[in-house]
C-alpha cells in the first residue's frame, strides 16, 4: 500500500489580514475618546485601497486559500460585499478581556489571531501592504510534514545591548522577544528578524507560546500603542520558538519591499520578478503622494480584475 505522506494534500490554510482606516468615523471617534489630544501617525493607519489588491493577488494567485479572514475595528470598506470566503472579525470577537479594548497597536492585535473562531490550524497571516507577484504554492509556507516555513532576513541585527530610545517599536519587541526565548533555550542566538513577507502559522503553537508566556503576551494585549514592553508574536516571537521546537524550518524566496527610494527602478526592471512584494508604509511613505499615486497606479493595473466579494462600482 503507498501513502501520500505529503499532509499539506490534507489540510486547509486559511489567511488572515488586519485592517485600518482612519478616515473611518467609527474608528475615529474611538481614537479621539482614547487620545483626545494626541494625533494619530499616517504611516500607521493610512489606507490606500491595498486591502483590495491584496485579496486580489490572492484570487489570482493561490485559490487554494480556504477562508479569509479581516480582522479590524473598523466598518467594511465600500467595495467589499458578503462573500461565503471572506469573514469580518471585530476585535471584540477576539480578545479576552473588552478592558484591552480599542486598541490602536499592531503587536497586540497579533497576539489574539489565534483566537479566531473556526480558524484552520494551518493560516497565512497577511499584512494588507503584501501583494503575491506570482503564483504561490501551499509549499511556499508549509513543508510536506505540515510545518511553517519562515523567510528570515540573511543578517543578524537582535541584540540586548541595542535597546535604546532610538530605535524602531518593531526592534524593541524583537529584543523582548528574544529575552524570553532565553527562557526556553539559553544558547539560541534569535538575532534575524523575519522578512516582510506573509507569515506561514500555525494555530496550535500560538496557543502553547501564549500559556508558555502569558503575562507577556497579556501585557502587550493591554498596549493601546506600540511600547517599550511589547512583544512581536507573528513576525519575530513565533517563529524563533517554533524553529527551536522543531515546528518549522527557514526557507528562501524572491521578496522585495517597494519604498518611495526604490519604486521606480523596481516597477521599471523588476515589476514581475518577485514572488512576494511590501509596498511598506513607513518614513513618511503614507503622505508621499507620488509613491502612492505610483504604487496604486501599478496594483490597478497589475490587478485589474475585479475579485468576486467586491462589489461592481461604476464611475
Amino acid at each position: 500500500m503507498i501513502y501520500n505522506r505529503d499532509v499539506r494534500d490534507h489540510v486547509s490554510v486559511d489567511a488572515v489580514y488586519t485592517w485600518v482606516n482612519q478616515t473611518d468615523p467609527e474608528w475615529q471617534q474611538k481614537w479621539l475618546s482614547t487620545f483626545p489630544e494626541r494625533e494619530f501617525d499616517p504611516d500607521r493607519f493610512t489606507d490606500n485601497d491595498e486591502l483590495k489588491y491584496s485579496l486580489r493577488s490572492i484570487n489570482k494567485y493561490a485559490k487554494w486559500i480556504n477562508k479569509i479572514y479581516i480582522v479590524s475595528n473598523c466598518s467594511k470598506p465600500f467595495w467589499l460585499k458578503d462573500n461565503p470566503k471572506i469573514e469580518w472579525v471585530l476585535h471584540e470577537e477576539i480578545y479576552p478581556s473588552e478592558e484591552m479594548l480599542p486598541t490602536f497597536n499592531s503587536h497586540s492585535i497579533e497576539c489574539c489571531l489565534h483566537n479566531i473562531n473556526n480558524l484552520s490550524e494551518h493560516f497565512i497571516y497577511f499584512n494588507d501592504d503584501v501583494v503575491l507577484g506570482q503564483p504561490c504554492l501551499k509549499s511556499d509556507f508549509f513543508d510536506d510534514a505540515g510545518k511553517s516555513i519562515s523567510y528570515y532576513e540573511p543578517y543578524g541585527m537582535v541584540y540586548d545591548s541595542s535597546m535604546r530610545e532610538n530605535i524602531p517599536d518593531y526592534m524593541k519587541a524583537s529584543i523582548n522577544s528574544c529575552r524570553l526565548l532565553k527562557n526556553i533555550a539559553p544558547n539560541y542566538s534569535a538575532r534575524n528578524l523575519t522578512r516582510h513577507v506573509p507569515h506561514a502559522l500555525k494555530k496550535s503553537v500560538l496557543q502553547r507560546i501564549e500559556e508558555f508566556f502569558n503575562f507577556d503576551i497579556n501585557r502587550t494585549r493591554y498596549s493601546k500603542l506600540r511600547s517599550d514592553t511589547d512583544i512581536n508574536l507573528t513576525s519575530f516571537l513565533y517563529h524563533h520558538y517554533s524553529y527551536i521546537t522543531k515546528e518549522s524550518v527557514s526557507g528562501e524566496t524572491k521578496n522585495i519591499i517597494v519604498r518611495p527610494s526604490n519604486i521606480k527602478m523596481i516597477l521599471d526592471k523588476q515589476a514581475f520578478s518577485h514572488k512576494l512584494m511590501c509596498f511598506n508604509d513607513g518614513a513618511g511613505s503614507a503622505v508621499d503622494k507620488k509613491y502612492k499615486a505610483a504604487t496604486k497606479d501599478y496594483l490597478n493595473r497589475r490587478f485589474s480584475e475585479s475579485a468576486p466579494w467586491e462589489k461592481e462600482i461604476h464611475d
